[in-house]
């Protein structure tokens, strides 16, 4: 079962012959998945790691205030999206998010699933390892206490940073499941090729 992207693009896709949003089965399978669990959201703070060069950084503002809440009772918020993993989920204290993941050495493919406690939109940027804008979007929840994935593939140039942004709806946003990956470039996995071939041959 494919899961439902509530997602639009909006532009600022440029030149790239290959890129574009995802949803959560655009990923091999092989991919890296955090998921929060036994995450110390103290150590994080306003700006910090949340290992495998993934650091998380919030400039929200309205209600709210710096800092992080983490739960394992959130899973059914992520209930609707096939292959979440239903455990610990992770919520800024803000009324109104503004919330960065930045992927150290970049990726091709990043994405995560966002939800809150009412029908929200969240405006999307993703930029490459240079700050370069690559395209901007919107994800939207389904239905109340319901998820949203967002993901984004850039096959040509690395993705680098990805910012998440709502306006003041006065709930928090809840995330889990932040998945990336580095796939090899055509003429690395036609070189792998040509160099098993060849080993092949001598073998015999």
């Amino acid at each position: 079962m494919k899961s439902a992207v509530c997602l639009l693009a909006c532009g600022a896709l440029g030149s790239l012959a290959s890129a574009g949003f995802i949803g959560i089965d655009g990923f091999s399978g092989s991919e890296m998945v955090i998921t929060f669990s036994g995450l110390d959201t103290d150590s994080v703070n306003q700006t910090g790691s949340l290992g495998h060069g993934i650091t998380i950084e919030n400039n929200g503002g309205g209600a709210g205030r710096d800092g992080w809440r983490i739960s394992t009772g959130w899973a059914p918020y992520f209930s609707n999206i096939a292959g979440a993993s239903g455990g610990a989920g992770l919520a800024d204290h803000w009324g109104a998010s503004d919330i960065t993941y930045t992927i150290d050495g970049g990726a091709n493919r990043f994405g995560l699933l966002l939800s809150t406690g009412v029908r929200t939109v969240w405006d999307i940027e993703v930029y490459d390892t240079e700050g370069h804008l690559l395209a901007t979007g919107r994800a939207a929840t389904p239905n109340v206490s319901k998820a949203v994935f967002v993901g984004y593939e850039s096959l040509d140039t690395l993705i680098g940073s990805f910012r998440i942004r709502d306006s003041d709806n006065g709930y928090i946003t809840l995330m889990d499941d932040v998945r990336f990956e580095t796939v090899p470039a055509p003429g690395a996995l036609s070189a792998l090729g040509l160099a098993g071939l060849a080993g092949s041959r001598r073998r015999r």
